[in-house]
């Protein structure tokens, strides 16, 4: 942990990026465990100062072991409002961008977690965050019931929020989600047979199990 903390402060990414990236895959792994008296735990909200070192990088890959981490940490209050009081959600609604399916899985997962406290679900209200999360679902849904999921399970977070003397969603986004949930949640439509045996009963289980249970209810609230 003190290598870690020296490194992060001293260390320029660039100069070091490899070093740095396999570093931080290790903070992952080690914060992915909520184990009692973890000094990941202890040191959240240091590790997460640093780690916005490593999201303003030019390296996507350590980009993305820190979001990862945040990711991890997120589930902690105090992570959750260092994120909105630093504006760091503002990182991973701009990493939805990314056409990289890895980095909008992560970031989405941050968004998630920040989701659930109400006095933070309108941070999706800023910077096309709610467009960029149908984007995502549009793009990668198909080839990732996991993270097309996710994506409704924040969009749930979202609307579950809303007044509810208006609509839960803009209308433009509303119409989106409808013309895309709709046939994703056809079994027919929405799973590709072209897999083999073993894969194709893996994507049907995610489907089935993570996806469609959330997705409908997506659906139905937009369409009340």
């Amino acid at each position: 942990m003190p290598f870690f903390s020296k490194l992060s402060e001293y260390k320029s990414v660039d100069k070091c990026e490899e070093l740095v990236t396999n570093t931080t895959a290790t903070i992952n792994n080690l914060s992915y465990y909520q184990v009692k008296n973890s000094v990941i735990i202890e040191k959240k909200l240091y590790i997460a100062e640093l780690l916005i070192k490593l999201l303003t990088s030019n390296n996507m890959d350590g980009i993305l072991e820190a979001v990862r981490v945040f990711g991890n940490l997120s589930q902690y209050h105090e992570i959750c409002d260092f994120i909105v009081q630093r504006k760091v959600y503002k990182f991973m609604i701009a990493l939805l961008d990314a056409k990289h399916q890895d980095v909008c899985f992560s970031a989405c997962g941050v968004l998630l977690n920040l989701t659930v406290d109400k006095s933070s679900h309108t941070i999706l209200n800023e910077d096309g965050a709610i467009k960029k999360l149908i984007d995502c679902l549009r793009d990668f849904g198909p080839t990732d019931w996991q993270l097309a999921c996710l994506i409704c399970k924040t969009l749930w977070n979202y609307s579950e929020h809303i007044s509810r003397a208006g609509p839960c969603l803009e209308e433009e986004d509303s119409n989106a989600l409808l013309i895309l949930l709709a046939p994703f949640l056809d079994e027919e439509l929405a799973l590709d047979y072209s897999f083999d045996s073993d894969l194709r009963d893996y994507h049907k289980l995610y489907w089935e199990s993570e996806f469609k249970p959330v997705a409908q209810k997506l659906l139905q609230r937009i369409q009340n």
